[in-house]
């Protein structure tokens, strides 16, 4: 039966009479839905007839009708993506798809990283990898001056071979090959991160890093353009470099997404986050026997980083900070911090990543992935585990909160467990380590996070009717879809 009305149903649709009636009204929904059941078929015809009938009605309706038909979305999806058949339907799929969130979050990360390397290699003018002969002992410099010379071939990825190694021949060509571009990525990624270069800078210990102000010299600009080449040849050819744990600002601001300013403060400086924003947004200055008012600390719309003055607005040195516009203050105070007092450099990186990124994938690569999943297609995925994650994390809150939390973590995936890790403590796992939390009761609605500058960081949590209602509503704060409902969401 399930064959017969499959093969009704297509013969229909090729038509133009029936078609009409095949994809009017709500029909199409339904026959999204009962694909979405009928593709795990053990019958391999039967899924065969559905991708056929599926390919033809995404052809036939506009692409709006699939806002229509969440719940089959949400079966459909996941499937079509672990099916070799589908993969070429599922692409297409996909660019349809990147203007709803809530699907393109149903998209497994390993399909999407297949996705942009299809996308980047369609950019490619021939389909030949442009071949590098580098030195190990002097890496960066060699890299600088054969990258610079063949920008428009490197779309299509790279061939790696050291000059200075002794040749494996017990190995074969293929497999030298890839073992030295995995080896050349780990290499070239440890030296951009070397400290000594001064083109990135931690202030969170080590488990994130944001570019360097003081990165203005000729060779730091050409340095972070070649970091910018790095990134996109890693992304293409799919390669993990665990070295390079950019900072999520800095992620957000290579997809082209916009800074969530107070939100990426935490998470890039969370001494000065909690010394001068926080203590400024939560009227710190008001509490203990020394309390006083906000005029008797004498800000203005400046900001003195690295010794030298400069106004956040026009006027800046002249307008001083109050009650009713220290939320506009500590947002540009930020905003400078993260991304105006480092533009040039951040620029430099773009310059690089456009050379295998142009601006039209780009602009689809912000809406098919967070600035998590960038991360995670950089430094690799460790797996979590829950239990030990549990038993690192401290217990301040009622034991049905406590239980739903865990409970809904363990029916998150792997890669929603590392973007809820990064959340909470500002880094995902590359090597499976964990840091644990403090968990503890809020009056919000909306789960919170405090960083913690000398312990766990704590998250607070409202009550939930269920472990799903838990479950989504910490990816929805993950992914920042509640920002706006916060203007605080990482400490209050």
């Amino acid at each position: 039966e399930e064959d017969d009305l499959l093969q009704v149903l297509t013969f229909f649709l090729q038509n133009d009479t029936t078609k009409r009636a095949v994809v009017s009204g709500s029909h199409p929904m339904q026959i999204i839905d009962a694909i979405s059941h009928l593709l795990d078929s053990p019958s391999q015809h039967v899924q065969e007839l559905s991708l056929e009938l599926l390919t033809q009605i995404l052809h036939y309706i506009e692409p709006g009708v699939l806002s229509g038909a969440s719940e089959a979305m949400t079966r459909l999806l996941p499937r079509l993506c672990g099916l070799d058949q589908a993969s070429e339907l599922m692409r297409r799929l996909l660019s349809s798809l990147q203007w709803w969130p809530q699907y393109v979050q149903l998209v497994p990360l390993h399909f999407k990283r297949r996705w942009l390397a299809d996308q980047l290699h369609s950019q490619a003018q021939q389909p030949t990898p442009v071949h590098l002969q580098v030195q190990k002992d002097d890496l960066l410099g060699s890299l600088c001056n054969k990258l610079k010379d063949c920008p428009d071939n490197l779309r299509w990825g790279i061939d790696v071979s050291f000059t200075d190694d002794e040749d494996d021949e017990d190995m074969e060509e293929e497999d030298v090959s890839t073992k030295d571009r995995k080896e050349f990525f780990r290499l070239a990624a440890n030296e951009i991160m070397y400290a000594d270069l001064e083109l990135f800078k931690s202030k969170d210990g080590g488990r994130s890093f944001h570019v360097s102000p003081n990165a203005t010299e000729k060779d730091h600009v050409e340095h972070l353009e070649l970091c910018g080449k790095l990134i996109g040849l890693a992304l293409l050819h799919g390669e993990p470099v665990p070295s390079m744990k950019l900072s999520k600002p800095l992620r957000r601001m290579l997809l082209g997404a916009p800074l969530r300013p107070l939100e990426d403060m935490a998470s890039v400086d969370p001494a000065f986050y909690d010394s001068k924003v926080a203590y400024v947004l939560e009227g710190r200055y008001q509490e203990g026997e020394g309390s006083k008012e906000l005029s008797a600390l004498n800000l203005t719309f400046v900001d003195d980083a690295e010794g030298e003055k400069v106004e956040l607005c026009l006027g800046g040195a002249e307008r001083c900070v109050n009650e009713e516009n220290k939320m506009q203050y500590l947002d540009l105070l930020c905003h400078h911090r993260l991304m105006d007092s480092v533009r040039d450099q951040v620029e430099a990186v773009l310059k690089g990543l456009h050379t295998l990124v142009p601006a039209d994938v780009q602009t689809q690569l912000q809406r098919v992935f967070t600035a998590t999943e960038l991360g995670l297609c950089l430094c690799g995925e460790g797996t979590i585990d829950v239990s030990e994650w549990k038993g690192k994390s401290e217990q301040k809150t009622s034991n049905e909160i406590w239980d739903t939390f865990w409970r809904a973590v363990e029916a998150m995936s792997n890669e929603q467990r590392q973007g809820l890790l990064e959340f909470t403590t500002g880094a995902f796992t590359v090597q499976g380590d964990v840091e644990g939390l403090i968990l503890a009761p809020t009056d919000g609605l909306l789960p919170e996070v405090v960083p913690g500058l000398d312990a766990s960081p704590t998250l607070k949590l409202p009550g939930y009717g269920s472990v799903e209602q838990m479950r989504q509503a910490l990816l929805r704060s993950c992914s920042g879809s509640d920002a706006e409902l916060a203007t605080n969401l990482w400490a209050r």
